[in-house]
């Protein structure tokens, strides 16, 4: 035996380890990046559901102060337009940060055609998209409420 080298079978195995240890390395560099992106899409959900709870809140607030039958609020025989004029006049007092596409909604002309009153009853059907941009992908949610109050006529 030659006792001034190393036996070539160390020399694989220590060769082989090196290689193994920069494979692990580099399959783990990549697999953090896809659990990264998998945790924004994840926190982009939880944003829309949060924006959903707030808008849910934020409307019914707006809703019930609108419908107050009296002095305060929309007198029940003023029709669709006299609640449209009071819900808009609720809303813009109560003007919520973060909701441009809600805004657009109130005020444009599609919002009154959500609005009915039949048989003592005013029922507002609410339908915006919500829409949440991570890392370079667009979440979208189809926020659709109906919100009603009954009147004694």
């Amino acid at each position: 035996m030659n006792k001034k080298g190393i036996s070539l079978s160390i020399l694989v195995f220590v060769v082989a380890s090196i290689v193994l240890l920069g494979l692990s390395l580099v399959s783990f560099s990549l697999r953090d990046r896809d659990i990264d992106e998998s945790l924004g899409v994840y926190n982009g959900v939880d944003e829309i559901y949060i924006k959903k709870v707030q808008l849910d809140y934020y409307l019914d607030s707006v809703f019930e102060r609108s419908v107050v039958d009296g002095e305060e609020g929309f007198v029940f025989g003023e029709g669709v337009e006299g609640f449209v004029e009071k819900f808009r006049e609720e809303f813009a007092l109560r003007k919520l940060e973060g909701f441009e596409e809600v805004d657009m909604y109130v005020n444009g002309d599609g919002f009154i055609e959500g609005v009915s009153i039949v048989d003592g009853k005013v029922v507002l059907k609410f339908e915006v998209v919500l829409i949440s941009e991570v890392r370079g992908a667009s979440l979208k949610y189809n926020y659709n409420q109906i919100f009603e109050k009954t009147f004694k006529v």
